[in-house]
This record gives C-alpha cells, sequence and structure tokens, in this order.
C-alpha cells in the first residue's frame, strides 16, 4: 500500500489528481474470520447480507480507508475519504 501511495504522490505533485476507488478483500475475510461472521461468496463475488454489513463497513471504512489517508497525509496529499455508506446516510 505504502509503494503504490508514493506513486499517487508523485502523480499528485505532478498536478495529476487521482481518484482511488478501493476494495479490501482480504483484510475483510481477516476480520470477519476472527469475529466468526460467515463469508459467503457466489462465483466469486462476495455477498454481504444484513449480519456482515457492519463488518464489511469496519473494515472497507474505518481500516482500510483510514490508512490510505493517513499515508496521503503522510506524503503531502490533502485527501479526505468517502464512502457510499455515507453518501447513503
Amino acid at each position: 500500500m505504502r509503494t503504490f501511495m508514493e506513486q499517487v504522490a508523485i502523480l499528485h505533485h505532478l498536478g495529476i489528481r487521482v481518484v482511488l476507488v478501493h476494495g479490501g478483500g482480504p483484510q475483510l475475510d481477516d476480520v470477519t474470520k476472527k469475529m466468526g461472521v460467515e463469508t459467503r461468496m457466489v462465483q466469486g463475488r462476495r455477498v454481504t447480507d444484513a449480519a456482515a454489513i457492519d463488518t464489511t463497513a469496519m473494515v472497507l471504512n474505518g481500516l482500510i480507508n483510514t490508512r490510505l489517508l493517513a499515508l496521503c497525509r503522510e506524503f503531502g496529499i490533502a485527501a479526505i475519504g468517502v464512502s457510499g455508506w455515507t453518501a447513503a446516510s
């Protein structure tokens, strides 16, 4: 993640603005396993039911997004994190 954000920082400092859309499948798998939340996959796609949505929001918005924003700030990128969850609320 750090190497990728270094590359984004180079683009940013050259005046190229980037919109980053991220996932977090591996991290979500780890957290759901630790919390005992069942992960359901259909044809390679995660199916997030009502029981898993809170865990998904926690990982994508709380863990992944926060880490990405911290790296952005470290590299001098003024960034904000927006999620579909935030927009729908």
